[in-house]
């Protein structure tokens, strides 16, 4: 074949073969399996802080409440500060939902201490044993109370064995319905049910004053069950055909309106059936029970109903107080929600100045002397959220810190922080995807390289074995090539000892070798041997061991 096509050929091949390249790489850069990322669903949390101050008596605002946005905090006039969270938790899909909840609070100076896990004051009813109470009419849809009927409450008995007082009643003076009452004459307090004309009483333990106690009755047509802080006490059988009649409700005196309790009181709850003894555990725990819910008043500030009934109570002289052994973790309950929204929302009441008693003891202790302190009140809400096969799992802790400075150029003041709290976050899912065309291309592309490259292989060695040979040069050519480098020797180089010596055969020589060694040609004359002679001169080219010489004609 002349080496004109096969020059033609080379080319071809090595075009086919440099555009197969393009492909083969662009394939096999292209995965033919990849993990995506897809959005299934996203969830947002939202807390909001509702702070409002209630003021004493005072000339700079002139008003008796007040919210952050309308002045400062001032120590000496705020008497103490109602505090609503507000939490919502929302999907992008219908889900069941879970959530859990409970408040911590934290106080901490800028000294470097912390206490945690302190009981946050709460305010509470207090009765005085003579003209006050709560009234919930009797037209509420509370009324008559249900067969059974669970009623709880927490009470701080300030009056003991004195009087017939009225603690929660719905008839004791008309022998039905039910009712808890102080003991007249023993250190306890004494509940009850009737059947119209007669009725049937017992009694709790002894009670002790200034203490917080969590009772729970349930009143039934058989018997009547009591616990005592969250224990079982005993059930009795009272025999009686219980009549249930529409009466008012009345906390802190009897139901005709006679017979004041003297006690605080707080978290009144009445439920249309009987609750077990693990959910009554638990409601002295703080984790509330919802469903059943009939009447439900925190006493947190208001008498309003919390159980969405309506039945909300009419206050009548009974006088807010701040109580800081009462237990105010209002949200430790399960909530169950379905739907793609969630929320609730708890209250609590702070008296910031109680905490100057614990920060002084503590200093105390550190040996430390700052006035300033930071409460730090934390919601710790635990959400699950299950949709389909997906199960969502997130807690949730926004803060509020309430931050008592002293000294500002403000003055005393309490400054607020971490009012609002918001986090969205998505759910996703990995899924890997198959690409069968770009097994499609590689294989596209192996079918034109493969061909192409073997082509050019084989026409690149028949084109390199077809090369016209060069004729070989002869061996005085080649020396003839290296003639300014080569040299002649006079005779075979002279061996004494570790010294060779190179007899030279014209001077011309030993100048090439002086030159490419970049030595100097030494000289010297010898004497002549006989006489008549003439001196000679010898000529030499020292390279350490080597020595060129070169003897004069």
């Amino acid at each position: 074949m002349k080496r004109s096509t096969l020059k033609a050929l080379l080319v071809i091949f090595l075009t086919l073969s440099a555009a197969s390249v393009l492909p083969l790489y662009t394939s096999h850069a292209t995965p033919v399996e990849e993990e995506r990322t897809i959005p299934i669903l996203t969830y947002a949390k939202n807390g909001r802080f509702n702070c409002v101050a209630k003021l004493k008596p005072n000339l700079l605002y002139n008003q008796t409440t007040l919210a952050p946005e309308e002045g400062v905090f001032y120590m000496r006039i705020v008497e103490y500060v109602m505090v609503d969270f507000t939490y919502t938790f929302t999907l992008s899909q219908p889900a069941n939902i879970t959530i859990a909840e409970e408040l911590n609070t934290t106080l901490t100076s800028p000294a470097g201490w912390a206490k945690t896990n302190l009981t946050t004051p709460g305010s509470v009813l207090s009765f005085d044993g003579i003209d006050d109470c709560v009234y919930v009419p009797a037209s509420r849809n509370v009324f008559p109370p249900s067969d059974p009927t669970t009623v709880i409450l927490r009470v701080k008995p300030t009056r003991l064995g004195s009087t017939w007082g009225g603690i929660i009643d719905q008839g004791r003076n008309y022998r039905d319905n039910f009712w808890l009452l102080e003991h007249a004459t023993e250190d306890k307090y004494t509940f009850g049910l009737g059947n119209g004309t007669d009725f049937w009483e017992q009694t709790t333990p002894p009670l002790s004053l200034n203490t917080w106690y969590h009772l729970a009755l349930t009143f039934s047509s058989a018997n009547v069950t009591l616990y005592v802080d969250g224990s079982y006490i005993d059930s009795w059988n009272h025999g009686l055909t219980w009549q249930r009649a529409s009466r008012p409700l009345t906390i802190g005196c009897l139901n005709d309106a006679t017979g004041f309790g003297k006690a605080d009181i707080d978290e009144v709850r009445i439920y249309n059936h009987s609750l077990s003894a693990a959910e009554i555990a638990n409601d002295h725990d703080g984790k509330v029970t919802t469903d059943g819910l009939t009447l439900w008043l925190r006493l947190d500030g208001d008498a309003e109903d919390e159980s969405g009934n309506g039945n909300n109570g009419e206050i009548h002289g009974a006088a807010w107080v701040i109580d800081g052994n009462i237990n105010a973790e209002l949200g430790k309950s399960l909530q169950h929600f379905t739907g793609k929204t969630a929320n609730f929302t708890l209250g609590l009441t702070l008296n910031l100045t109680a905490y100057t008693g614990t920060i002084r003891t503590i200093n105390e202790e550190t040996g430390t002397t700052s006035q300033d302190y930071s409460l730090i009140v934390t919601p710790q809400i635990r959400t699950i959220a299950e949709t389909g096969e997906r199960h969502i799992e997130d807690t949730f802790e926004p803060a509020l810190a309430f931050k008592a400075q002293y000294r500002t150029q403000k003055g005393d003041i309490y400054a607020l922080e971490g009012l609002k709290h918001e986090d969205q976050s998505t759910l996703n899912s990995t899924e890997t995807i198959y690409h069968p065309e770009v097994m499609t291309q590689r294989y596209a592309s192996y079918a034109l390289a493969i061909p192409s490259f073997a082509a050019l292989a084989i026409t690149t060695g028949v084109f390199i074995s077809t090369r016209p040979t060069k004729p070989r040069k002869t061996e005085e050519e080649e020396v003839e090539r290296f003639r300014e480098i080569i040299v002649d020797i006079a005779e075979k180089p002279l061996q004494e000892g570790a010294r060779t010596t190179v007899l030279m055969k014209t001077f011309n020589d030993l100048a090439k070798v002086a030159e490419e060694l970049m030595k100097p040609i030494l000289t010297e004359e010898v004497p002549p041997t006989y006489p008549n002679e003439k001196p000679q001169r010898v000529f030499y080219v020292i390279d350490g061991q080597m020595t060129y010489k070169y003897t004069g004609a």
